[in-house]
């Protein structure tokens, strides 16, 4: 039922991703010609602790410089329907929230019939605070993120992440699209579902519990050989495997419980179609 409305709600704000000169359906008839975009803004980063970056269709990335300045490029082009207001990009402070959008979601706004539409943030090397990155059809990738606590939904659109180095938490949300992590390492918990897609950590790591989980698609992690934790890994159709030394306490080919070294953390993996790896580093 969740990936049914999500994924209704997703195709009732536009139709994303396609490529006007190459249609054949009767949405021509309303198009209001091709738009172009690019459009910069910048804001600084001081008492800033949270930095909320929200996006419908465009392809949302976010990188580091050697800069003083949080800043927000949307550029690209897309087809609207004829009549209907065109988006722009809004940085702005809230408190201590420095809130970035493009495409806002009032269904009433606008109505786009195809783009291929990119929003770049560059944040300064000095930013350790929050970070917040929401979508709704578009891919989300970051190259890294070293700060507080990295939070993340999308409904349609695949999740690459770099190095992760969280003093807080990390949580990713998706419905439809992989979840590719090169490293993450957090003090505090971390949460990856979705409902559609497999789930890659190169590496993880929590001080405290790891849940990742999905519907149709395979889960692949690797952890430290020199870290301990309680593991419970389960698969309705599909393999379990570990590589590291379990103490177990309970395993099939589709499950396995049970604890390696001091168990100080928890690892929690569920898959309903697909196979699980826990490997050692």
């Amino acid at each position: 039922m969740v990936l049914i409305l999500a994924t209704t709600s997703a195709f009732l704000y536009y139709y994303s991703k396609g490529d006007g000169r190459t249609s054949t359906s009767g949405l021509d008839l309303f198009a209001g010609g091709k738009n172009f975009f690019d459009e910069q803004k910048s804001i600084l980063a001081t008492g800033v602790d949270l930095v909320d970056v929200s996006s419908i269709t465009a392809e949302v990335s976010v990188s580091y410089a050697d800069v003083e300045e949080i800043t927000a490029h949307f550029w690209g082009d897309a087809t609207l329907v004829s009549g209907y207001p065109i988006p722009a990009l809004t940085v702005e402070m809230v408190g201590t929230t420095v809130k970035i959008e493009v495409e806002p979601r009032n269904i009433m706004g606008f109505r786009m019939l195809f783009s291929d539409l990119n929003l770049d943030v560059t944040l300064p090397y000095s930013y350790a605070a929050d970070l917040k990155v929401a979508s709704v059809s578009g891919a989300i990738i970051l190259d890294g993120f070293t700060g507080g606590s990295l939070d993340i939904d999308n409904v349609s659109g695949r999740l690459e992440l770099g190095d992760l180095e969280l003093k807080g938490s990390l949580s990713a949300n998706l419905v439809s699209g992989s979840i590719d992590v090169d490293k993450a390492l957090a003090a505090g918990s971390i949460s990856a579902k979705t409902v559609s897609g497999s789930i890659k950590f190169g590496e993880i790591w929590s001080d405290t519990s790891m849940k990742l989980g999905t519907v149709s698609g395979s889960v692949r992690v690797g952890i430290g050989g020199d870290k301990g934790f309680r593991v419970s890994a389960s698969s309705v159709s599909g393999q379990v495997s570990c590589d590291m030394p379990v103490r177990i306490e309970s395993s099939t080919s589709k499950k396995l419980v049970g604890t390696v070294g001091d168990a100080r953390s928890n690892l929690d993996i569920e898959t309903v179609s697909g196979s699980i790896g826990i490997n050692s580093l």
